[in-house]
């Protein structure tokens, strides 16, 4: 594989099992492609200034520049990724060959994604609020249930029969939720 990206001109690439990291006039031996144990239908796609950018089974993944796996969260990604870069302020933009361009917020790449993996009912969130202790309150038009987060983990509260198609928190954690 190679790959490049022209924030700082590095240039990674794989000879044989070795794979070697050339920055201007410097090259530097990384390490062996078979000690990272990547899936067999990994491609990598891109280098930032921290992070090694490369897609399998539709989803892309991180590794740092020591080839170590870094948490990263972002949805499946079905298209061709053309390039990904990174700004001056370590944004990343990625630019796909079939659906437009991406764009990453340098604080996004230490955030967190609540899907069904993660225990949420629904996927499609059509509501939002944050409630006086900070929780936020979540709703969708398919179930009767409202969700919220606290603390970081997902709780489910019954809504009597009523889809949740918008909330409305007050100062007194009171909600009004018409359906």
């Amino acid at each position: 594989f190679s790959y490049t990206e022209n924030i700082e001109a590095r240039l990674c690439f794989r000879s044989s099992d070795s794979i070697f990291e050339m920055s201007g006039t410097h090259l530097r031996f990384k390490g062996l492609y078979s000690d990272l144990c990547l899936p067999d239908d990994a491609i990598f796609v891109g280098i930032s200034s921290n992070m090694l950018w490369y897609k399998s089974n539709h989803k892309l993944h991180a590794l740092d520049h020591s080839f170590r796996p870094k948490a990263f969260h972002f949805p499946k990604l079905q298209h061709t990724i053309s390039q990904i870069y990174e700004d001056k302020e370590k944004n990343i933009w990625i630019n796909t060959v079939e659906d437009g361009l991406y764009f990453i917020n340098n604080k996004a790449l230490r955030s967190l994604i609540y899907d069904k993996q993660s225990g949420l009912l629904y996927d499609q969130v059509i509501s939002i609020a944050k409630g006086f202790r900070g929780q936020m309150y979540l709703g969708n038009q398919v179930l009767s249930i409202m969700q919220y987060l606290s603390k970081g983990h997902l709780f489910s509260l019954p809504v009597n029969g009523s889809k949740v198609y918008s909330i409305l928190a007050f100062n007194d954690d009171v909600l009004i939720m018409p359906s």
